[in-house]
């Protein structure tokens, strides 16, 4: 089951955000730029949490199914994954630390090791299937003149489930 970036959304206010066709683009570092000074001006980072639903079969062939690997599909340009959490309606499920992995950069065309999560177990999702991704948004440098600093686009989410 896959929903689109579109569908994701920041828990707090962001600096920008925006829907486009080919996902949901948000900054959240309030840093800006001083032309006199060439500085930047803000602080270093700032995280923010982003949320999506992901569509949950609740009964397949008589049985509940099982959940067992989730796909987040991003683009991050001085903004950082930290944590990634699962949610069984009110009830977290499942964590991922991502504070020692260097989850950033283009990872929204293919599946690879930073847009996969594995779980160990398999687990029975009895409501609906939340995830919660914080992110970590980098001020601007002056090497990247991006307004806000980091930015991140996601494209989509899912999951798979068996039977």
């Amino acid at each position: 089951m896959w929903v689109h970036g579109t569908a994701f959304q920041p828990e707090e206010p962001v600096v920008f955000s925006a829907r486009r066709g080919w996902g949901g683009f948000f900054r959240g570092n309030p840093s800006v730029y001083d032309k006199l000074s060439h500085q930047w001006a803000g602080p270093l980072s700032v995280t923010h949490w982003f949320h999506v639903a992901v569509p949950t079969p609740v009964i397949l062939d008589g049985v509940r199914p099982r959940f067992t690997r989730l796909f987040l599909l991003y683009h991050a340009d001085q903004a950082w994954l930290r944590q990634v959490h699962l949610w069984d309606g009110p009830r977290r499920v499942h964590g991922f630390d991502l504070s020692g992995v260097n989850a950033t950069g283009t990872h929204q065309h293919e599946l690879d090791d930073l847009n996969t999560f594995r779980l160990d177990e398999s687990r029975t999702i009895r409501f609906a299937l939340g995830i919660s991704v914080q992110v970590e948004f980098q001020r601007g440098q002056l090497s990247n003149l991006h307004l806000g600093g980091g930015e991140i686009l996601f494209s989509a989410a899912g999951a798979d489930f068996e039977v």
